[in-house]
């Protein structure tokens, strides 16, 4: 494809890494006339893992493989060996979306077609390309690292001031969120002054919240890649039924430490309630955040990171604060 060509399309779009200049012939070349063809102009193609069948108004209506090609009787007509069942997409379409569809698929290369016309395919190597772009680029967004696949040919060498630009935001909204939590448990100070296990909980409470989340969180955003295959309504019953199961097991355990540690019936009561109902708002949230973002157009990855921890630490402290001061002032 030609960089004016690639002008057309957005950056990230189908349209601008898809190969022009692929094999295509008519429904009524024969198989003996196209393997003639091509192996006479196969350097001229710019990818050739299959051969494309259009029409006279060079609408995609076909495509055939090489192996079908070779194995066929060359005195058929190609329309006798093609496959009529084409996947494609439209050049404006995200490129990561084509990529997907090659991998689910197992598609060698994705065709591309706007408004019923057969423009060119998005190659293999290209396919791998894309996959490899975005998952780096989500990885450094899940760390906290503002970034794009644009700006990946310069990691490693990009200066201290640059990577303190790129990774500072995040962390600032993680502190800030640090400081409310730590105003937060201020104000329980009578609380947790008459019972000094809770404070020792503590670590423990954000913990569990926080593995809880992060697990619910990546499955998830993994599972939107292929959100067609399922509802969202039955993803989260599943999900609220798992939590259920991990908040009961866990809880008990949680009790069980808080007696063994000396603790009163009242700290146990309250550890219980808190790990499940902090489980329960960990996964709302783990599902919520990434679900909201891609209705938004967004990518559910930018719900990781510091922020989502910092979220997930703060919203288990309010829950286990508020418990102990209701569980305590009820025992006393």
């Amino acid at each position: 494809m030609s960089s004016q060509d690639e002008k057309h399309y957005p950056l990230e779009s189908a349209g601008r890494v898809m190969d022009t200049n692929v094999p295509r012939y008519k429904l009524h070349h024969t198989v003996e006339m196209i393997k003639s063809h091509v192996l006479e102009h196969i350097r001229d193609f710019d990818t050739i893992n299959y051969i494309y069948i259009i029409d006279d108004k060079d609408a995609l209506v076909g495509v055939v493989s090489f192996r079908e090609l070779f194995h066929a009787d060359p005195r058929s007509a190609i329309s006798d060996i093609m496959n009529g069942n084409v996947r494609s997409v439209h050049p404006y379409s995200d490129r990561e979306r084509a990529a997907l569809m090659a991998l689910r698929n197992g598609m060698k290369a994705v065709p591309v077609v706007h408004d019923g016309k057969f423009l060119g395919v998005i190659p293999f190597d290209e396919i791998l390309r894309i996959m490899h772009a975005e998952h780096v680029e989500d990885l450094l967004r899940m760390s906290g690292v503002q970034n794009s696949f644009g700006d990946i040919s310069r990691l490693g060498t990009e200066s201290s001031f640059e990577l303190v630009r790129r990774r500072l935001p995040s962390l600032i909204v993680g502190l800030i969120i640090g400081l409310v939590s730590a105003w937060w448990i201020k104000s329980f100070e009578d609380t947790i002054s008459g019972e000094f296990l809770l404070a020792a909980f503590i670590p423990a409470i954000v913990y569990l919240s926080g593995a809880v989340g992060a697990q619910t969180q990546i499955l998830f955003i993994r599972d939107l890649t292929f959100a067609e295959l399922f509802t969202i309504s039955t993803y989260v019953l599943r999900e609220l039924k798992t939590a259920f199961l991990m908040a009961a097991a866990l809880a008990a355990v949680f009790v069980l430490g808080g007696i063994i540690m000396g603790g009163s019936f009242a700290l146990a009561v309250t550890l219980g309630i808190t790990l499940v109902l902090s489980v329960f708002a960990s996964i709302t949230v783990a599902l919520l955040v990434p679900w909201t973002l891609t209705k938004m157009k967004r990518d559910p990855a930018l719900a990781s990171g510091p922020f989502a921890t910092s979220l997930s630490d703060i919203s288990s402290l309010v829950i286990y604060l508020l418990v102990a001061s209701v569980v305590f002032s009820m025992f006393r």
